[in-house]
């Protein structure tokens, strides 16, 4: 997933439930930090974070912004509902 550098209050809630989900699944997730690695964020067209990018044979083919309503069952489901 794609996030602000530290201390950007947006991906504070996210973190624990990307954590969470990380110990129950069996798929990696990465991180990314849009300062450290902005050509990564440009090539993918990142322009809200945290952006949670769904990669299926080295291709994007879904995302989801990762604040406001998102919580842990909705990361669940999109995650379950892109897997399969």
């Amino acid at each position: 997933y794609f996030y602000p550098p530290p201390g950007g209050a947006s991906a504070r809630p996210l973190q624990p439930m990307i954590v969470k989900l990380s110990e129950e699944i069996d798929i990696p997730i990465y991180g990314v930090n849009i300062d450290e690695d902005e050509a990564l964020a440009e090539r993918y067209h990142i322009e809200t974070i945290p952006d949670i990018v769904y990669f299926k044979d080295g291709k994007p083919v879904d995302s989801i912004i990762g604040y406001g309503n998102v919580g842990y069952p909705e990361l669940k489901a999109f995650v379950e509902k892109n897997r399969g």
